[in-house]
């Protein structure tokens, strides 16, 4: 047996067009709904307004994985959900018989732009966004949902300040983070989930809390970024600075804790990227059996 969540919802559509002072609410939780997907490979392929319902609480959910499939692996459906009825125009990307998470992203702004128009909403603060997600130029578009929510996030706390030691505590960490790290690969993901973060720096905390310095600075970054990255290890992370910024992040309420996250990564971005690697020497390296 298979044992799953019963989501009883209401069409996205129909939902804002009853509840409509909720579509920012909705598009935020959607857009980490999808974040949370691309954080684990998973491509949804059928983003169509049946497949996002809303919840009687105002959440959605995201339904209907028929067609889902995750990343890198070797399948014979991986056209399948380019074959489908799309309810929308489709990407020229399809052309090329291309769908990744950056389709995906389009998929979804057109859903809510679909939304916007259906539910007669003006003046979102969002449509600079959306339109955006729904550029058919992949150099225009955003790349991943992780982009999109920072983007998002920029302009949903716009009026949130912060105090003096907030920001103190906050750029000696984050400082020092940044720095440490002396590139990071192209295929690299951040971490974003906060109660996870936390979860993590408590813990290499509770493991370090009677050293000076964190015996190892990777314990760190691991913290904040997966996978492919290169950091320095004689760059020194206090675990004094550690347990100011942890402190910090429980103390605050979600949308403040959101800020200084979106802000970490922001950060991180300006870290030297390593090049993506070449298509023949990567089929050669696969081949290698040991």
């Amino acid at each position: 047996y298979i044992v799953m969540e019963y989501v009883c919802g209401e069409d996205v559509v129909e939902y804002l067009k009853n509840n409509p002072l909720n579509f920012e609410h909705v598009i935020e939780r959607t857009l980490d709904g999808f974040e949370h997907l691309e954080e684990n490979k998973i491509l949804h392929r059928d983003i169509r307004p049946g497949n996002l319902l809303v919840s009687a609480s105002g959440d959605p959910k995201i339904i209907d994985f028929g067609f889902g499939k995750q990343n890198g692996t070797n399948s014979s459906e991986n056209g399948k959900s380019i074959s489908i009825n799309w309810w929308c125009a489709t990407p020229p990307e399809f052309a090329e018989d291309v769908y990744d998470s950056q389709t995906e992203v389009y998929f979804v702004g057109k859903l809510f732009e679909y939304i916007l128009s259906e539910t007669k909403l003006t003046g979102s603060k969002y449509q600079s966004i959306i339109n955006r997600m729904c550029e058919a130029d992949r150099n225009r578009r955003f790349q991943t949902f992780a982009l999109v929510n920072r983007e998002l996030k920029k302009n949903k706390f716009e009026d949130i300040s912060f105090s003096h030691e907030e920001k103190s505590v906050y750029r000696n960490f984050v400082g020092k983070v940044h720095a440490a790290f002396s590139e990071i690969g192209h295929n690299a993901t951040y971490k974003t989930d906060a109660h996870v973060i936390i979860d993590e720096i408590e813990s290499l905390y509770k493991s370090s809390m009677l050293e000076i310095e964190i015996p190892d600075t990777v314990k760190v970054c691991r913290i904040f970024v997966s996978r492919q990255y290169k950091y320095w290890k004689d760059q020194p992370i206090e675990v004094a600075d550690l347990k100011g910024f942890l402190d910090l992040l429980k103390g605050m309420k979600s949308d403040k804790r959101e800020i200084v996250i979106a802000n970490i990564f922001n950060r991180l971005d300006s870290v030297k990227r390593g090049e993506p690697p070449n298509p023949f020497t990567q089929a050669l390296d696969d081949e290698i059996p040991f």
